[in-house]
């Protein structure tokens, strides 16, 4: 008996040493397995969601921009049946040319108002998933870097996007995808999805553009890509503006979309342009900062890195300025959102309208600074353990397309004050003063922190889905953060 025992403790022992060994050298192999597994368990839980479950209270589904695309989808139609192809109306609505074209598509199956808006969702839940696949297709060689970039990606305000009917998801999927096609440097492919994206916002195109110049290059290549690569990046913008411009003549009898340009809707004054900066990046009601946090800590870490670089061989900018150029990218989008009277995108869940721009220049961060950004803190704790409270903090956006409301409900519930109201209950169109104090208000001073409002510890299907991603997130991070194996390093780009 004795020998029996300790023949199979042997054998047990040995087998367990062998999976080990395996683990240890075959680190590119069990992170991509990570990878899927992670992506699976997200991709179920939110499937659960869209399917089986009641999460689409008012706010969700009925977002009120939804309904009103939807009604001026059924204007336009109209207005092509009967011929006309000039000024059809401001009835048609503001919004952009991509959130039309798939609602066409279904108010022409028959499609009642709830069922396209439930579809939208849905198309919108499937663009990211898609997008992430292709993640993990371009980075096959990267694998740290591909895990780091979902990192950045899912434990943001995106869970929620990405099951709502809010156009920014697919938007933000096609800039991606865009910058993805950049990456692999595939011309046809990049004019394609340079156009589609553009038609997600009217201003979209140059930030796409840029995003996609910075990563199409190669170590070989100066500031710009291959004259292919360039031409069908600036030709995809072109295309995508003028196919706005011709849209715009089609509803409003004019290049220009006039119901976006009314002067009242526009920031006043240089200090409050300033504030609404500053609020999009680290408002604690809808701030970059807390809604993705992961990626505004790399791309701190990789400007401070591409910033040293420059300042010790400023005549090689091919190093430092690609991660500058992407943070430079992102900023710009904030400075032009900060323009707008709502930047944050009206009543919404988190900086809804920097979404699009946040998730390009996430690829682009990954593939410019994402293996100088991992080299950083494998080999510094005190770096591992900032991406590791900045993931914590994210981890809360796993539980936001079951509870994000509560989250609004907190922020919009203080009963006192002129502004016990949201600000959608004012107008700057009505009082403009009370408008911007109730504006500020939300940002910085109202129901702080409303991010943690989302988390759900109950043994529900929520709560257990929510335990689960954070448990696979933690285990990406370890993945990332062992060991200092890069694969396929991309020449040109930067080091540590």
């Amino acid at each position: 008996m004795v020998t029996s025992a300790t023949d199979s403790f042997a054998r047990t022992s040995s087998t367990c040493r062998s999976v080990f060994n395996w683990l240890s050298t075959r680190r590119r192999e069990v992170g991509l397995i990570a990878i899927f597994a992670f992506l699976l368990v997200v991709f179920f839980y939110t499937f659960l969601l869209v399917v089986f479950t009641d999460t689409r209270p008012i706010g969700h589904l009925n977002t009120g921009d939804s309904n009103n695309l939807v009604s001026g989808t059924r204007v336009a139609l109209d207005c092509l049946r009967a011929g006309h192809v000039f000024d059809c109306g401001p009835s048609v609505g503001p919004y952009p040319l991509l959130q039309y074209l798939p609602s066409a598509v279904l108010v022409e199956l028959g499609l009642s108002d709830d069922q396209i808006l439930g579809v939208l969702g849905t198309i919108s839940f499937l663009a990211v998933l898609l997008l992430l696949l292709a993640t993990l297709a371009v980075f096959r060689t990267r694998p740290k870097v591909a895990t780091l970039l979902i990192l950045m990606l899912l434990p943001t305000s995106l869970m929620y996007q990405s099951t709502s009917a809010f156009g920014e998801a697919l938007t933000a999927s096609l800039v991606g995808a865009a910058v993805l096609a950049a990456i692999s440097r595939r011309p046809l492919l990049l004019f394609a999805l340079v156009v589609a994206a553009s038609l997600g916002k009217e201003t979209l195109a140059p930030f796409v553009v840029l995003l996609a110049l910075v990563c199409a290059r190669s170590a070989s290549d100066g500031l710009l890509p291959s004259r292919k690569l360039t031409i069908a990046a600036a030709g995809g913008g072109l295309a995508g503006i003028a196919i706005c411009l011709a849209f715009n003549v089609f509803r409003f009898g004019t290049v220009r979309n006039v119901a976006y340009l009314d002067p009242i809707l526009r920031t006043p004054g240089v200090g409050r342009k300033a504030e609404f900066f500053a609020g999009i990046v680290a408002s604690p009601a809808a701030g970059v900062v807390w809604y993705w946090p992961v990626l505004a800590l790399v791309t701190s870490f990789g400007a401070a890195r591409g910033i040293r670089q420059l300042t010790q061989r400023p005549h090689d900018l091919r190093n430092g300025l690609p991660v500058l150029s992407v943070l430079g990218v992102m900023l710009g989008w904030f400075a032009l959102l900060s323009l707008w009277f709502a930047p944050f995108g009206w009543e919404a869940y988190g900086p809804r309208l920097a979404v699009p721009v946040l998730v390009g220049g996430a690829v682009a961060i990954a593939h410019v600074a994402g293996e100088s950004v991992i080299e950083f803190i494998a080999r510094r704790r005190l770096a591992l353990a900032a991406v590791g409270s900045s993931l914590a903090v994210g981890c809360i956006q796993f539980g936001a397309p079951w509870r994000w409301s509560n989250s609004m409900a907190q922020l919009f519930g203080t009963p006192t004050g002129p502004c016990s109201e949201s600000p959608v209950a004012v107008h700057p169109a009505v009082d403009a003063d009370l408008y911007y104090r109730c504006v500020s208000e939300m940002m910085w001073r109202r129901s702080p922190l409303v991010v943690d409002e989302v988390i759900d510890f109950s043994a529900s299907v929520a709560g257990s889905a929510w335990l689960l991603a954070v448990a696979g997130s933690f285990m990406l991070l370890w993945f990332v953060g062992s060991g200092n194996e890069l694969h396929g390093l991309p020449g040109g780009h930067s080091e540590i």
